[in-house]
């Protein structure tokens, strides 16, 4: 069979926070099939968020049987595969039986936070200068150290030498392919606050701030490497592409537009700006890695905001359970709103408060109809959005274009205000799903044959929402944002 027959089918295997999913794609981009194996998640303690690692493990093993038994005895050839996981998110397993030792500590666990205000002084400007991040509990390098401290399966392996911690991604890598290879990818190794953007490595100075021996790592290695393979079925195709979720949703569309600005708008919002400017000083802002192929680096200015959708399950979803079903109704209705502060999780980009109350603000907003109050619970999201996109225009990274996807973005009335509120125009693709399909497209994009325009014809066609006028609209921004800052000084 010839490599060119080969070549238009590639594995994209998607781990998130509700599912894995494997997902079979052709070479342009166009899901054929896919499986999805679902995850739970548990809270044993205050500031503890942990998955179950074999829970997690099989659910890999599961996707993959699951769409091998799709795709029926005839599957069609697939030319490589990759992984695209939670970033953050950390494991522990015996790096010769590959047996999970303790939970899988999510991005979202903020265990023995306040070890981090005991860091000397030195480290809130070494570690931005570092890492291009922020001094975080959601980062790895502190979960890390919990755990070799604390869990004795975890300290027994490493007094034994065989203990390998690091990466969801790792860990996953470790179980699901043949080889267990113990390597890591630059998206996830720079998410456990211990890797150099600079060396492309883990960092000596953070290693010992942390207190973390580098054997217990896995091997940094580029995005694009020869991790070793993996089974669909009959079929043994090797795995040549790894990197976090939010990393590969970026490149969805394809060619990254330095004009544009990605937003993935889930539980929570990723807001992401490529750039090729080295800021120094990304600051109130991250600057991350998306790709790093060895050779050539791609960044991104990115700011988050923790409560998005999330916001809307904590405040609207106990009183409306099928909120979502409603909201784009809800906004268009809405003439009126209260505000609404949002701190659910924390207040995140540009402001990075982790316990500021959200609360609604107005004469007996507490007590508005539901549909206002949820109006107001997603104007918080557009609000946010726009104070990241004014940090990055004054940081000299100007925004002509928003690219949105995830779940949110499915309601016209939110897309509509975004463009109205940011003076940008806004693009909803029509594919839904940007992780899985912006990992398509890193791995494709090695194949000589590969073209921009094939990819862009099959994307599909996009809705458009241009900005209008909407003086009320700003009006409320306005005053949202008197409120924060106020509450703020």
């Amino acid at each position: 069979m010839s490599k060119t027959d080969r070549a238009q089918h590639y594995l994209a295997i998607d781990q998130g926070g509700q599912a894995t999913r494997a997902i079979l794609f052709d070479n342009n981009g166009t899901a054929l099939a896919e499986f999805s194996a679902p995850i739970t998640t548990s809270h044993p303690a205050p500031d503890q968020v942990e998955h179950d690692p074999e829970e997690m493990a099989r659910s890999v093993q599961e996707a993959l049987s699951g769409l091998a038994e799709i795709l029926g005895d005839q599957p069609p050839p697939v030319q490589s595969a990759g992984f695209a996981t939670q970033r953050s998110s950390v494991a522990f397993w015996d790096r010769s039986s590959g047996a999970a030792l303790a939970p899988i500590a999510s991005w979202q666990d903020r265990r023995d936070a306040s070890h981090l205000e005991t860091l000397p002084r030195e480290a809130s400007q070494e570690i931005p200068r570092i890492t291009g991040l922020r001094i975080s509990p959601h980062y790895g390098a502190n979960k890390l150290r919990w755990f070799l401290k604390n869990h004795e399966a975890v300290k027994a392996a490493a007094e034994a030498g065989t203990l390998c911690c690091g990466p969801l991604a790792s860990f996953l890598l470790a179980r699901s392919l043949h080889e267990s290879p113990a390597f890591a990818d630059p998206a996830n190794a720079s998410r456990t606050l211990l890797w150099d953007v600079h060396t492309k490595n883990w960092s000596d100075y953070l290693l010992h701030l942390f207190q973390i021996p580098q054997d217990v790592l896995p091997e940094s290695v580029p995005s694009r490497h020869a991790y070793g393979t993996i089974s669909l079925g009959q079929q043994v195709i090797p795995v040549t592409v790894c990197t976090g979720d939010q990393s590969a949703a970026v490149f969805a569309a394809g060619k990254l537009d330095e004009e544009a600005v990605y937003v993935n708008i889930g539980t929570g919002a990723f807001i992401q700006k490529p750039t090729r400017a080295r800021h120094d000083d990304a600051a109130p802002l991250l600057q991350s890695v998306v790709w790093d192929d060895g050779s050539e680096g791609i960044r991104v200015l990115e700011g988050t905001i923790n409560g998005a959708a999330g916001a809307l399950v904590e405040w609207i979803g106990q009183e409306e359970p099928n909120w979502a079903r409603y909201l784009n109704g809800w906004l268009e209705e809405t003439q009126d709103p209260p505000l609404f502060l949002n701190g659910v999780s924390g207040l995140a980009a540009p402001y990075w408060i982790p316990d500021f109350p959200s609360c609604y603000v107005g004469h007996n907003a507490s007590e508005a109809p539901l549909s206002a109050r949820a109006t107001a619970v997603a104007e918080s999201v557009i609000f946010l959005l726009e104070e990241n996109r004014r940090v990055l225009e004054e940081k000299g990274e100007p925004v002509k274009r928003i690219i949105i996807t995830g779940g949110l973005a499915k309601s016209d009335a939110l897309c509509q205000r975004l463009a109205s509120l940011t003076k940008c125009e806004v693009i909803r693709p029509s594919y839904s799903e940007a992780t899985a399909r912006g990992l398509c497209y890193l791995l494709r994009s090695c194949e000589e044959d590969a073209t921009e325009e094939s990819w862009q014809a099959a994307s599909g066609a996009s809705l458009h929402f241009l900005p209008r006028q909407a003086v009320e609209l700003h009006r409320r921004y306005q005053a949202w944002r008197e409120e924060l800052l106020r509450r703020l000084t």
